[in-house]
């Protein structure tokens, strides 16, 4: 008998500790708020945006699921609308959230916990309490069956367990891991209910059940989905909510490249196109397309890291492996010419992997910075090479690239390589060949004339076009030799850093080290940028970071822009006071004559 009451008091302690703890309402990874806990609505809302109305978007791509959990299969764009989340993030702040599904949250430092109290009145669509027990499965379910991201960002939660009162709690390796915190405010919650009963690690077209602002209506694989609003949606009068999600139809319209997506447009196919090709936005957007009016071109500037587009090099393959072939690479690439001569002069020169952003490495190395290479540096790397951050050489755009063609052929001798009847070769007699793997016709005369410089050295490239499902199982299985891709920029670095440059991840199917990396410096930054909470520390550490990687020539670095360039009819209207951190599409509306 005194054994069950030592146990039922075991059971009651954390409830009556929970008690005594701070309620939160808002959450910071900078540690600054701009918003209290009974705000009306975000500043760059409208909170009189009309109801009402179908917007559709274009989309160049493929869908064959609305699974986008999963490593399989390829997900259709906008299913973000149909789940939420414990935290709802706010465009006007660098990193902040504010609570959804969570009434508020509490932290205990001296157990290594963080407690949320689900709200009591939120629902799934079709008017089932949506509870904690749902978000320990979400997060059960998610860590063990779903993409390989998750089980990455959640390495460090120790434990998660049910709470009196509908609570949850998560005990933590580290409580002051803020990225942690929000990465588990921010994942989908998932029914236990329905999934209980399907299966959830399965490529399908059958919509789930969903507790978020939208329901799916119709949808053909590839062609097109249609979400309508759920007007009975739990948190359509929640203050992170209000003046958001207008539309009562959102159209996703699919097109196979982007010329076609083009037409489709000027046919009123449908309504708004973010445009990504500069050709296009310099060219090609003239008034008599834009007509009387009604077809509308806008620029919004925004704040967003830029993040790291590039031609991603597969460090796997042996012929990769050299530093000096990497870096040969990147000087045969004439970003000048190719800005001026295809893009209009429209972008700038990516050189780091935190552009746009308070985590660019620049300048001589820091006394920090030297301080944390005599302490970690690995006795087979060099110190000295980072002493001096590399920074691409600039050409003169003109298309004669001879000096920098120079550097490489000589780089590329002294790794081993040398030209032989006009091909490169090595020791064994072996030709240095390139395949650029990729599944969007645009970047074809991108890589041509970079194709005209490599072979000046010698080396034998050609590009390889694939259909967008192809593509996506040759990246998950590492099967390429440099392809494009885009290390997003975030605003604050922290867990998905880990992800991209780990040398535990370099050869998990589906990671987001896509580039192969094994680096043991840079896995001790990574620990650090982690485990470090101040936003100081966490700047020190990124700068360090992008510099070893910018030092280390893993990527060919391409361009970026600080701006969203939209293309749209005139029925559309937004806020004139644009966040800084997002486009906030979802607190766009009609025009009412239109409805």
């Amino acid at each position: 008998m005194v054994k069950c009451i030592f146990l039922i008091f075991l059971f009651l302690v954390p409830d009556s500790i929970a008690k005594t703890l701070e309620r939160h309402y808002s959450f910071s990874l900078t540690g600054n708020v701009k918003y209290q806990k009974k705000f009306s609505s975000f500043d760059y809302v409208n909170p009189k945006a009309t109801k009402g109305g179908s917007v559709a978007i274009g989309v160049v791509g493929n869908f064959d699921s609305v699974n986008d959990n999963i490593l399989l299969g390829s997900a259709a764009d906008g299913l973000n609308l149909l789940y939420d989340s414990l935290f709802a993030k706010s465009l006007d702040e660098i990193s902040t959230a504010y609570m959804l599904l969570a009434e508020y949250y509490q932290i205990s430092k001296s157990t290594n916990e963080i407690i949320f109290k689900i709200r009591d009145n939120s629902y799934w669509s079709d008017g089932t309490p949506l509870t904690s027990e749902d978000v320990l499965f979400s997060y059960k379910t998610l860590k063990s069956k779903g993409h390989p991201f998750y089980k990455i960002a959640f390495k460090d939660v120790i434990d998660a367990r049910l709470q009196p009162g509908n609570k949850i709690s998560f005990k933590l390796k580290n409580i002051g891991n803020k990225d942690l915190i929000m990465k588990i405010g921010s994942i989908p919650i998932l029914s236990k209910e329905y999934y209980e009963a399907n299966e959830f690690n399965k490529i399908t077209l059958v919509p789930p059940l969903t507790s978020g602002p939208y329901l799916i209506k119709e949808l053909k694989s590839g062609k097109y989905i249609i979400y309508k609003r759920n007007k009975k949606y739990w948190g359509k009068n929640i203050n992170v909510n209000t003046g958001r999600y207008n539309f009562d139809e959102i159209k996703y319209v699919y097109y196979r490249d982007a010329n076609i997506a083009i037409q489709a447009l000027k046919a009123k196919e449908y309504d708004i196109r973010l445009e990504n090709i500069a050709k296009n936005w310099a060219k090609l957007y003239t008034p008599d397309l834009l007509g009387e009016g009604k077809l509308l071109k806008k620029w919004i500037d925004h704040k967003i890291p830029t993040g790291m587009q590039c031609f991603v090099i597969n460090n796997r393959i042996g012929k990769f492996s050299d530093l000096r072939v990497r870096k040969a690479l990147s000087l045969a690439f004439d970003f000048e010419w190719t800005n001026k001569n295809l893009f209009y002069s429209a972008y700038s020169r990516t050189n780091s992997f935190f552009s746009n952003s308070p985590y660019e490495a620049k300048g001589n190395l820091t006394e920090f910075e030297k301080r944390f290479l005599a302490d970690n540096i690995a006795e087979d790397q060099q110190f000295d090479k980072y002493n001096e951050l590399f920074s691409l050489p600039v050409t003169d755009a003109t298309g004669d690239n001879r000096k920098n063609l120079i550097n490489a052929r000589d780089l590329l001798r002294e790794a081993g390589w040398k030209i032989k009847d006009f091909v490169l070769v090595n020791n064994a007699g072996e030709r240095f060949q390139i395949e650029f793997l990729v599944t969007s016709s645009s970047f074809q005369r991108v890589i041509l004339p970079y194709i005209k410089n490599l072979k000046k050295l010698g080396i034998d490239a050609k590009i390889r076009m694939v259909d967008f499902s192809q593509y996506q199982k040759q990246i998950e299985n590492f099967d390429f030799e440099i392809t494009v891709t885009v290390f997003p920029g975030v605003n604050i670095p922290g867990n998905e850093q880990f992800t991209f440059w780990h040398s535990k991840y370099a050869n998990l199917p589906g990671s987001n080290n896509i580039a192969g990396i094994e680096n043991y410096l840079i896995d001790k930054i990574l620990l650090e940028l982690i485990e470090n909470e101040g936003f100081d520390a966490k700047v020190r550490y990124s700068k360090l970071l992008d510099r070893v990687l910018r030092n280390n020539f893993y990527v060919i670095p391409h361009w970026n822009i600080s701006a969203f360039r939209m293309i749209y009819w005139d029925k559309l209207l937004f806020p004139s006071n644009a966040p800084p951190y997002g486009l906030s599409f979802d607190s766009w509306w009609m025009k009412e004559n239109i409805l």
